[in-house]
């Protein structure tokens, strides 16, 4: 394409030394294009002044080369605070020549103001440079005004259409220079503003994959103790049995791989159903259903997961494992308490006897067994099949009655019923 050197030439003169710290790229690269502009500025009065055969072409000539050389020292070294005092002068005492010696009906005090905004883009460590400036500018812009009212114009000898012509570039340049700072002002606005969108959307996304989203917007609101009952709720644990044994033949990648690839299938079973996980701890998972918000059915869709975690891990061993790796799952229904404590880390958790109970359901259930209590085979009968295991002596909790989840009934198709007398 045609424009790619010209786009290869701003892309190199905007690319400033990797040590200048990254808080001050943006206000030097916006220096550096108003220098850009002041070389075009130096161009075109240079070209009129040599149409007209007076003697300030030099100092466009002198003024342009100083202003690459500051347009250099803005690339290599970055320090605006230092640099902006020296070029202001220069443009100063470039503006106020063409004042004295041409008045002002031929604008060269316009971009006196327009140089005002660049006197600030640098971030300054104090106040003097930009107050100096500003000063400066000032200053300049009312001794011009006094110079052209009371004393003699030296070059008075111009056509008035030479006049008009200085006077359009000066204002067509000065407005430049301010539409180019408020574009850049703006520009930098808006993708400053993007950034803070984008990382706000990216923080609480995170949040909202370490806590359930109201409760990570009741925290956000009020980060105080989080703590509700709720009275009906499915508790399941699952441990993978034998993962002890294949942590000692595999490395600590090939382990964490593993237990990844598991762990991820049941985060996808988890909010298929509609389940809230809750932690993993070592090579243990922890979901419930029913929270933070009441869902109708949890205990249901709970029986349907367990069944698939088991079916997900028997269909996916480890390839090399001496022995057949099982799921020992249990879960149980009841009341809980759930909620954040703390200050620090901020973790969901339940507690209460639902969840003491389906935590020993798992401990004391059988490998590659979905263990639950009477409890959940009561309210599951009619649509889940169960064998019973007969009462087991749990820890804490004395002698339990306990099941194993089998599967799901297959609905039987109703009988047909044919009208015989149609």
């Amino acid at each position: 394409m045609a424009s790619n050197p010209i786009l290869r030439f701003f892309t190199w003169l905007l690319e400033l030394n990797s040590s200048i710290d990254p808080s001050m790229r943006k206000p030097l690269k916006a220096l550096i294009v108003g220098s850009l502009l002041a070389i075009t500025y130096c161009i075109i009065f240079g070209v009129i002044f040599i149409i007209i055969d007076y003697w300030m072409v030099w100092m466009s000539v002198v003024y342009g080369l100083l202003t690459m050389g500051f347009i250099y020292m803005l690339r290599e070294y970055g320090r605006g605070d230092y640099f902006i005092g020296g070029f202001s002068i220069l443009l100063i005492s470039y503006l106020l020549t063409g004042v004295y010696n041409f008045g002002w009906h031929c604008g060269f005090q316009y971009p006196l103001v327009a140089a005002l905004i660049y006197a600030f883009l640098p971030r300054f460590n104090n106040l003097f440079y930009p107050i100096a400036v500003c000063v400066a500018n000032l200053g300049a812009f009312f001794v011009g005004y006094y110079y052209v009212q009371h004393l003699k114009i030296p070059h008075e000898g111009i056509s008035a259409s030479m006049v008009n012509l200085m006077h359009s570039v000066n204002v067509i340049i000065a407005f430049t220079a301010v539409a180019i700072m408020a574009f850049l002002f703006e520009r930098e606005a808006y993708i400053s503003e993007k950034q803070v969108v984008e990382e706000k959307e990216k923080s609480e996304g995170l949040l909202h994959n370490i806590l359930p989203v109201p409760i990570a917007d009741r925290l956000k609101e009020n980060p105080e103790i989080i703590a509700d009952g709720f009275e009906s709720v499915s508790v399941l644990f699952a441990d993978i049995v034998g993962f002890t044994r294949l942590s000692s033949v595999l490395s600590p990648d090939q382990l964490v791989n593993y237990l990844n690839t598991i762990f991820s299938h049941f985060d996808v079973l988890a909010e298929k159903y509609g389940m809230e996980k809750i932690k993993t701890i070592g090579d243990a998972y922890m979901v419930s259903g029913g929270l933070p918000s009441h869902s109708p059915g949890h205990l249901e869709r709970m029986a349907n997961m367990a069944l698939e975690m088991m079916q997900y891990v028997e269909q996916h061993q480890y390839e090399g494992a001496e022995q057949k790796l099982q799921i020992r799952i249990g879960f149980h229904t009841g009341p809980v308490v759930a909620g954040v404590i703390g200050i620090k880390k901020f973790a969901y958790d339940l507690w209460g006897d639902t969840v003491n109970t389906a935590n020993r359901m798992e401990s004391h259930g059988l490998p590659g067994k979905v263990n639950v209590t009477e409890t959940v085979k009561e309210q599951l009968e009619d649509n889940f099949e169960f064998e019973e295991r007969g009462e087991i002596e749990v820890k804490g909790k004395g002698k339990m009655k306990a099941y194993i989840l089998v599967a799901k009934k297959e609905l039987k198709e109703q009988p047909r019923i044919i009208n015989l007398n149609s």
